[in-house]
């Protein structure tokens, strides 16, 4: 179907490639019927190409905002996913941190707890080496001040135990290990002791 060159009175709509001079002293056939436009008929044909215009200026500037619009809101979404996706990053940041951080923290409880073990071992080594040193001070004491008194007295004992066939076999680092006196410099010094207290007594 032929669109016409020109719009009847009755149409809403005006061709844009002819001026207004031209309409007025111009005639188009549309379907078969010719149409002329009078000096008469020009305020109408000019008001409303003039309202055409308007509007398109008015839908032409909605269309503008609108997209303003829409890319306000698209903008706006941008940024609020952006900053949710900061504020994931941060929290799962922090959570990294804190749990590095009691990592850390228990490390270092760890070692102060080996460190406070080790100490502890250590001191209980050393007492322990200067009760063994002490020990044997007095065990060897008691042996010469014995042999000093047995000598003199003439004196000959029997062994204080089985792990050898004399008295001075007898001895708490020498001993057998189910023997009484085996680590037990104690036990072999009152021992000692009594055998001497027995020696004064005769």
């Amino acid at each position: 179907m032929s669109q016409p060159l020109f719009a009847s009175p009755l149409t809403t709509e005006l061709p844009k490639c002819f001026g207004l001079m031209r309409i007025r002293r111009s005639c188009f056939i549309y379907n078969g019927v010719s149409f002329f436009i009078r000096e008469s008929q020009f305020p109408v044909y000019r008001r409303h190409f003039m309202d055409i215009e308007r509007e398109r200026v008015k839908e032409h500037r909605r269309y503008g905002n609108h997209l303003k619009r829409t890319a306000r809101i698209k903008n706006e979404k941008e940024q609020l996913r952006k900053a949710e996706e900061k504020k994931m990053e941060r929290q799962r940041q922090q959570e990294e941190e804190r749990k590095d951080m009691a990592e850390r923290e228990d490390l270092i409880l760890e070692r102060l707890r080996l460190d406070e073990e080790e100490a502890a071992e250590k001191v209980e080594r050393q007492e322990k080496t200067k009760s063994i040193k002490e020990s044997k001070w007095y065990i060897e004491a008691m042996q010469a001040l014995m042999k000093e008194k047995l000598e003199k007295d003439k004196v000959k004992l029997p062994p204080l135990c089985c792990c050898g066939d004399t008295f001075w076999d007898s001895h708490p680092y020498t001993c057998a290990n189910n023997c009484i006196f085996y680590n037990n410099p104690k036990a072999y010094a009152l021992a000692l002791q009594s055998v001497l207290l027995s020696c004064d007594l005769k």
